[in-house]
């Protein structure tokens, strides 16, 4: 690929340029550029050994880009294929940036802004994340596959046997706003804080303490619940399990809502691309920091357990169809339609003619086949 050749306008090498910056070896690139070109991914040929064999993030989103390019089928329900060769920037950290306006070019990430601090100038489309691709796309290729796990989990998690309270595990990371922040005011201190307060209500505790709160003191860690790791699928012994945000989105959600307890949600600051498919009330019960007392309190109160299993089992049947390898191939393929749309507006608005970037991207020596 070569940037900047003389009848190529500005607007086309600005963005080439941009494109090509992220081949750079000296330096760990915030995002990694690939190229579809008639169905097959390229790999950047400076980068393509190190995506295969260390970045299992960046590898689970060209699998399923793969996986889709190599589907006919597939290739014919979605327009991004009509776009020839496809330039496609892919996300390498878990953040999707968009607290500073550090780029205004279309990109994949693994999640977005809620609506709450959704912002108009950042570009970029969320993808299924290497977390549910590594989860469920071995051991969940069909429907089927799903409804011997339910029956396992019902036999090992029975609903009756359950304890009769929310339950919160996890590390002390938190979004880079809470930065100097005492850990009880961050949102997962916060829910251990009301464990401690309420612990006939909630059972939160931190598993280890990590990033800014890493070296606490032990007066610091004297106030907040440190416990022994609980094995993930061992959380469905509570009726309830709350989920909360991290660093940037939840990974968990999704797998929580695949599990026999009721899920608890946090107001989350970010969202997966399947966000808005689901309802509060019935796949999951919405609340925030300031009322989940009040909130765990009425999931787990016995007059309500009939509305709290139906919810169970509405968010295990969103999880059945929605959960397995097939489905996400196509999901990652509809997420690549919306982000051609976004790169076709992106274009429009640089004044940059699709004839143009095509014929910028066209010599791509520097890229390869991600896989033989």
């Amino acid at each position: 690929m070569h940037a900047g050749r003389p009848f190529i306008q500005k607007g086309v090498v600005i963005y080439t340029d941009h494109f090509r910056s992220y081949l750079n070896t000296d330096i760990r690139p915030d995002y990694f550029p690939f190229l579809s070109v008639n169905n097959t991914l390229l790999c950047p040929i400076v980068h393509r050994e190190r995506i295969l064999s260390d970045r299992p993030r960046v590898k689970a989103a060209i699998e399923m880009i793969h996986s889709g390019l190599s589907s006919s089928s597939l290739n014919e329900q979605h327009n991004f294929s009509k776009r020839n060769p496809l330039p496609i920037l892919l996300t390498n950290l878990d953040e999707s940036r968009c607290y500073k306006d550090y780029y205004d070019y279309p990109r994949l990430t693994w999640s977005i802004p809620a609506l709450k601090r959704h912002m108009e100038w950042c570009k970029i489309v969320p993808m299924p994340t290497y977390a549910i691709w590594k989860a469920f796309s071995t051991d969940h290729t069909t429907m089927k596959s799903w409804d011997k796990t339910f029956a396992l989990r019902s036999e090992q998690y029975p609903w009756e046997k359950k304890t009769n309270v929310a339950v919160w595990r996890g590390t002390s990371t938190c979004d880079f706003h809470y930065k100097g922040h005492d850990l009880s005011d961050t949102p997962r201190g916060r829910i251990v804080r009301l464990s401690m307060e309420h612990p006939n209500l909630i059972d939160a505790g931190f598993v280890r303490l990590a990033q800014q709160f890493e070296n606490a003191t032990f007066t610091e860690k004297n106030k907040t619940i440190l416990t022994e790791r609980m094995k993930f699928e061992d959380m469905m012994n509570y009726k309830a399990i709350i989920d909360v945000d991290g660093n940037d989105w939840s990974s968990r959600f999704p797998m929580l809502l695949c599990m026999n307890s009721v899920v608890i949600k946090i107001d989350p600051d970010y969202i997966e691309y399947f966000y808005h498919e689901l309802q509060p009330m019935v796949h999951y019960v919405p609340a925030s920091l300031e009322n989940l007392t009040t909130v765990a309190a009425y999931v787990l109160d016995q007059k309500n357990e009939v509305e709290m299993r139906d919810m169970v089992h509405s968010a295990n049947s969103w999880c059945r169809t929605k959960m397995i390898k097939d489905r996400l191939v196509k999901d990652m393929m509809s997420q690549l339609d919306k982000y051609e749309v976004m790169l076709s507006e992106y274009l429009h608005k640089k004044n940059i003619a699709d004839e143009e970037l095509a014929s910028s991207l066209r010599q791509y020596d520097d890229f390869t086949p991600c896989f033989d």
